[in-house]
């Protein structure tokens, strides 16, 4: 059964969190570089513990009301599926829309809308780490790169071989719309995301966020 997104987040930094108790328990006291390496882990685990408790709180927008802002139709392309989860991991509470198209020579389109619950800094970048970097690269085949798409930090991605491709949109460090297309071209995509209405997703950054955070 295929995992969310939201629960390989959750799942991810769980992970996290228990590799520095346990490295702390197996490094060789004589290994300074190993054990500068563990502290240093250490530091970081406890950052992501501390800004995930100040997020704990936090109510995401409801997934019917996500759902709302997809797009029920592309040009080319019919929509064959729409769906909504919510998902409770270590105290933090996320949210998904998702949509799925469906057009001419077996083109598809997956289209989701994320509700982080406002996961900033060291905990949003563990979930992506293109949010941090610069990426450009590019060859025969595709490219992939950091971008900004309307005034917002973007990641895209193609194979012109595989005709394979997608755009993530991140939205005031808490809100992640992805758009994914295969047997289509990248044209396609980018209209796709055009269906979202990013500006009204903005206006919902302080959604369900207590007064004291």
């Amino acid at each position: 059964m295929r995992r969310s997104k939201i629960y390989g987040f959750c799942l991810g930094l769980l992970l996290l969190c228990s590799i520095a108790p346990r490295c702390s328990a197996e490094r060789p006291e004589k290994d300074a570089g190993i054990a500068a390496q563990v502290e240093e882990l250490e530091s970081v685990v406890g950052d992501v513990a501390q800004s995930l408790a100040a997020q704990t709180k936090i109510e995401p927008v409801d997934y019917n009301d996500l759902k709302k802002m997809l797009p029920t139709q592309l040009r080319g392309f019919k929509q064959t599926d729409v769906k909504g989860e919510r998902t409770s991991m270590l105290g933090l509470r996320l949210s998904q829309a998702e949509a799925e198209f469906e057009g001419k020579k077996d083109g598809r389109i997956k289209m989701s809308i994320i509700d982080f619950g406002s996961v900033k800094g060291i905990a949003g970048k563990a979930m992506l780490a293109w949010m941090s970097a610069e990426i450009d690269n590019e060859s025969d085949d595709g490219y992939e790169k950091t971008t900004d798409y309307r005034g917002y930090k973007a990641y895209e991605k193609y194979s012109y071989e595989e005709q394979e491709g997608k755009l993530s949109v991140i939205v005031e460090e808490r809100f992640l719309v992805n758009v994914e297309g295969s047997n289509t071209d990248m044209a396609s995509i980018k209209r796709a995301m055009s269906g979202v209405d990013l500006k009204k997703l903005k206006k919902l950054k302080n959604f369900g966020v207590p007064k004291e955070i």
